[in-house]
């Protein structure tokens, strides 16, 4: 897992802060987004280096906002995979349907990019 680097789309501090510290703690290089418009911006610059994208459904907003980022990291060359972070299982499903590979509810997502990170090659 070395030498991986996530990219975290969260809007929550506390949360970004939480999943950054784990993922850190086993030598994983993370980079957090709290908007859309810094993840766009992080995903122009970086895209290819990122093997793995923590996507929350909801980005400061009630309702979920933030598909456009999957096909935004897809047109600039992200190869990685999506996990889909929600509360709501429904909001889930939604950005499966946009092209995230998973999901998981958010006190989850630490262990399962862990579980997905062990399997890239």
């Amino acid at each position: 897992m070395p030498n991986q680097l996530v990219l975290i789309v969260e809007d929550s501090r506390t949360l970004a802060l939480l999943q950054k510290e784990c993922l850190e703690d086993e030598g994983i290089k993370v980079l957090v987004a709290e908007t859309i418009e810094r993840a766009k911006n992080i995903l122009k610059e970086r895209a290819k280096e990122i093997s793995l994208i923590i996507l929350d459904a909801c980005l400061n907003s009630s309702k979920p906002n933030s598909m456009i980022l999957i096909q935004e990291a897809r047109n600039n060359g992200f190869k990685g995979l999506i996990i889909a972070s929600s509360g709501n299982n429904g909001y889930g499903q939604i950005l499966l349907k946009a092209g995230a590979n998973y999901k998981s509810d958010k006190a989850d997502v630490p262990k399962m990019a862990l579980l997905v990170l062990k399997n890239i090659k």
